[in-house]
């Protein structure tokens, strides 16, 4: 889900909503959220805040727009050579 900052108007933020019924252990999402938020790079979406109530955990992050991948390889077949030494690159310098 798309939002919008109420400040500026002009932020967007991606809003992505998980059903607690979902989650195996609350206390394990709880704990990998705040790692994530705590996160700042470049290759790792931003965190910028999450929120729950009786039913679900609400999470606003960074807007990424680019699509996913598996689809791009999906749609094409395959990954081109570039892009997949790109993607490797970007994975590598995140877990670094």
């Amino acid at each position: 889900m798309k939002a919008v900052l109420k400040s500026n108007k002009k932020e967007e933020r991606a809003c992505k909503i998980i059903p607690k019924s979902k989650v195996k252990d609350v206390t394990r999402l709880k704990q990998e959220l705040e790692i994530l938020k705590r996160l700042d790079h470049a290759n790792i979406v931003k965190l910028f805040e999450w929120y729950e109530d009786a039913k679900c955990f609400y999470l606003v992050m960074e807007m990424l727009k680019g699509g996913e991948l598996f689809d791009r390889i999906v749609s094409n077949g395959f990954l081109e050579e570039k892009l997949a030494r790109e993607v490797f690159n970007s994975i590598v310098r995140s877990l670094n």
